[in-house]
């Protein structure tokens, strides 16, 4: 008998931030461009500056700063271009993306109309990373799906950004 293969443990600092960026990110609702965030220590942005207490939450996370995307720049260029100062711990991305509905369930009566999602993608420097999925079918904080190398080439491409 085989065991299955462990999911790797998410560190909680990154969750938690990508929880609350994916939130923020479904506050505006669905029909979005692609969005970027750098990933900062709160207890570094707070230092630097005072008035941010109480604003940012748990000064032991990471708190997400938006990134604009330069006009009529797509966002395979901008990552191919972004190399994030030491400061900067991690980066997400927030993407929608159309999913085909998949041949046994539109056997089932899924219906064939693609359907919009999110992805949530989060790296840090130490090779950490998570993705969260929101469906717009499902469009509840309560239904977002939570993984590990659910996007494995966006988390790569991301994880370039943080490199030497």
């Amino acid at each position: 008998m085989t065991t299955p293969p462990s999911t790797p443990e998410i560190a909680p600092e990154l969750l938690q931030a990508a929880r609350e960026t994916e939130r923020h990110v479904a506050e505006s609702g669905w029909g979005q461009p692609d969005r970027v965030f750098a990933l900062a220590r709160t207890a570094d942005l707070v230092a630097a500056e005072p008035s941010l207490r109480g604003q940012l939450g748990d000064e032991s996370g990471y708190s997400a700063v938006e990134q604009e995307l330069p006009a009529g720049t797509e966002l395979v260029e901008f990552l191919g271009h972004t190399r994030w100062p030491e400061a900067v711990v991690g980066c997400a991305l927030a993407a929608e993306r159309r999913m085909t509905v998949p041949p046994a369930q539109r056997a089932a009566g899924a219906g064939d109309e693609p359907e919009a999602i999110r992805l949530l993608v989060a790296v840090t420097r130490q090779g950490e990373r998570v993705t969260l999925l929101r469906m717009e079918q499902h469009d509840r904080d309560t239904d977002v799906a939570v993984a590990h190398d659910a996007a494995r080439e966006l988390e790569d491409a991301l994880l370039v950004t943080l490199g030497d």
